[in-house]
């Protein structure tokens, strides 16, 4: 085990040596730039090649943010304006790394040091940092980490990809919220030669469809259309297709019988696929593997998700799954929470749905947007976008997805902290163009 020690040296010489000594006194190899020989290789090509071959990083920052070498053609991280040490961090941020990070207290930081300590505070960019005041301190706290995370990758608890932030669209209520999903879904019917959409259903999809049923006024849309494949987020256990209380019946009545009628077209219904919920001289088992096997050979330009107020997403319930099973969750069968199955329109007989899974959603589409207005959907959104804590919201998981967009309006924003809006920078609904897709 190769764990990379990355800080200014001049500053932390105590607390680096430190460092070598304990880490070594569990056999792991400790690289620390100081400790090394003579090479034939530039220091900065050298640095970086023991942290491409480390399999963990650690950071320490203290008084200094370090000197700062020339920029470089050749180098991805060195600018001209960033330290060695801060390009290190780059670098195992791009090797997607294992980071422990930890902030020495010091009566005063240098300027660069300090807006370094504030990117390494940001909720997305940033890590979750230990501070130490002396090197006792620090090869404690190190140890224990280490420890912890490798026990954590033998598990197969640890993940690696690095959550990203996602995309906010606020719109200033429902009806602009639902013209906002009408053209993604747009953008997609015109862009696309074969459009490949994920549709849910539900109160905010019944207001997006209504408007795109609307909205449909050009040969590239109605095209579009008849080429289009479809899949499905969900579907009631042991609710026949036909069924007034089956989601496929839902979307049949609210979509694509509402758009052949109004456009007089014919859809390809043999390219609408239905996860199902009862099965016939087979098991659901093999259903729901046929099911994968047409998810897993197309990708989904846009998937589209709605949020319950409890936090529910595609029948997945807070507190049901570890982040590694929603990792790999593909279509099954699973049972819902009380408050979930109260909450459900159209309501099912028995609380238990069959869902496309948080696996393939990350897997396969393209786009992920999730849309959701009204008050009562506030703390969902709050917790969706200020935590990291699946079981909480299990669909914080989709902020590993490169290219994840929230679309809610003012009354669904209202519950986040002072300021967290501004943060992201969010698209405005009523100035929101098929631009902002490309």
């Amino acid at each position: 085990m190769k764990i990379f020690v990355s800080s200014t040296v001049n500053d932390l010489k105590m607390e680096r040596n430190a460092l070598k000594k304990a880490l070594k006194q569990y056999s792991f190899d400790a690289y620390l730039s100081e400790h090394d020989g003579a090479d034939w290789a530039a220091s900065c090509t050298k640095c970086l090649s023991e942290l491409e071959s480390s399999d963990i990083y650690v950071l320490m920052v203290g008084e200094r943010y370090g000197s700062i070498p020339d920029k470089h053609e050749d180098s991805e991280v060195y600018d001209g304006k960033t330290s060695v040490t801060h390009g290190e961090f780059k670098k195992a941020l791009q090797l997607n790394k294992p980071v422990l990070v930890y902030v020495k207290k010091v009566a005063k930081r240098d300027k660069d040091a300090v807006t370094f300590v504030k990117h390494l505070e940001a909720f997305y960019d940033g890590y979750f940092r230990k501070t130490f005041s002396n090197e006792k301190e620090l090869s404690g706290f190190v140890r224990a980490d280490v420890l912890r995370l490798i026990t954590e990758v033998f598990r197969g608890t640890y993940r690696y990809p690095k959550l990203r932030k996602p995309q906010i669209v606020l719109c200033k209520d429902r009806n602009e919220l639902f013209s906002v999903g009408s053209q993604m879904i747009s953008f997609v019917l015109e862009t696309e030669r074969l459009p490949v959409l994920g549709f849910m259903p539900g109160r905010t999809a019944g207001g997006v469809y209504d408007q795109l049923i609307a909205a449909i006024n050009s040969k590239n849309k109605l095209a579009g259309l008849q080429e289009m494949r479809a899949f499905h987020v969900a579907e009631h256990f042991g609710v026949a297709a036909s069924s007034p209380s089956s989601y496929q019946n839902w979307m049949n009545t609210s979509l694509y019988g509402r758009i052949e009628k109004a456009h007089s077209i014919r859809l390809d219904r043999r390219r609408i696929h239905f996860i199902p919920g009862t099965v016939s001289g087979s098991t659901m088992e093999s259903e729901c593997q046929k099911y994968d096997s047409l998810v897993s050979s197309h990708t989904i330009h846009l998937q589209l998700l709605g949020i319950a107020p409890n936090g529910q997403t595609m029948t997945v319930d807070p507190d049901t799954y570890e982040g590694d099973q929603l990792l790999e969750q593909q279509t099954s069968l699973v049972k819902m929470s009380p408050e979930t199955f109260g909450y459900l329109r159209p309501k099912p007989p028995i609380p238990y749905g069959v869902t496309i899974g948080m696996g393939n959603v990350l897997k396969f589409s393209k786009r992920i947007a999730l849309l959701a207005f009204g008050k009562d959907k506030s703390l969902a959104i709050r917790h969706l976008l200020t935590t990291i804590n699946y079981k909480t919201s299990p669909c914080s998981i989709l902020k590993h997805h490169f290219d994840f967009w929230i679309v809610i309006d003012q009354e669904a924003a209202s519950a986040l902290p002072s300021g967290w809006i501004d943060y992201f920078n969010p698209t405005s609904g009523s100035c929101f163009s098929q631009e902002t897709l490309v």
